[in-house]
């Protein structure tokens, strides 16, 4: 849930929200964050969500990425870039921070305890933190030596390709359309992301 600009839901009382369909929602330790939860169905996520509108102010449902987009999100794997405004900017460039934080998404966290961060460049307090010492740890991505990982850097189309190689541990990736030496949108990843989760046998171009 996201607040109007100007409002929070901080400082609201326990089950003052109403969400039609749920059992229950809170607003539990004053997190900011109402959690809602649904009784078991059958029904299959695509039939759930085919009213669902994404909240972007800057992803349009007459865009052509809007449904990639939309189940990236959907799916927790891509968030936006700035909450007031609620953005995605789907045409700002993927960086590596962003890319590899996406791969520990599509992972489910995976326990990263004990792992150490090998990157000068990257801080402790960061969100894409656990992600990147997570990849490193499991050979996913590699620096630029001298400990560099250099997290704000745009990834190419061909990083992008050995990294995800990388991830599922397989060399078959489809044949590039583009330059692999440019660069890519947030918006471009998500289609990405949304052929290669929902069937790997489609050919991704990119």
């Amino acid at each position: 849930m996201i607040p109007k600009v100007g409002f929070t839901v901080q400082g609201i009382t326990e089950n003052f929200f109403k969400i039609n369909g749920a059992v229950s929602v809170s607003n539990a330790a004053n997190s900011g964050i109402i959690t809602a939860t649904f009784p078991k169905t059958e029904d299959k996520p695509e039939d759930l969500f085919k009213s669902y509108i994404i909240i972007f102010r800057d992803v349009k449902k007459k865009d052509f990425y809007y449904d990639d987009i939309k189940f990236a999100y959907m799916e927790q794997l891509m968030y936006g870039t700035s909450y007031n405004p609620y953005l995605f900017s789907p045409d700002m460039k993927l960086t590596r921070a962003m890319a590899v934080t996406v791969l520990y998404r599509m992972a489910g966290k995976p326990d990263k305890d004990g792992m150490t961060n090998p990157f000068y460049d990257v801080p402790d307090n960061k969100d894409y933190t656990d992600a990147i010492k997570w990849a490193a740890a499991n050979g996913i991505i590699r620096g630029f030596g001298n400990d560099e990982f250099r997290p704000d850097e745009n990834i190419t189309r061909k990083d992008l390709k050995t990294v995800y190689k990388q991830y599922v541990d397989s060399g078959v990736w489809p044949d590039d359309a583009a330059d692999p030496k440019s660069d890519l949108t947030r918006a471009e990843f998500a289609g990405i992301l949304r052929r290669i989760t929902q069937d790997s046998s489609v050919a991704v171009r990119f």
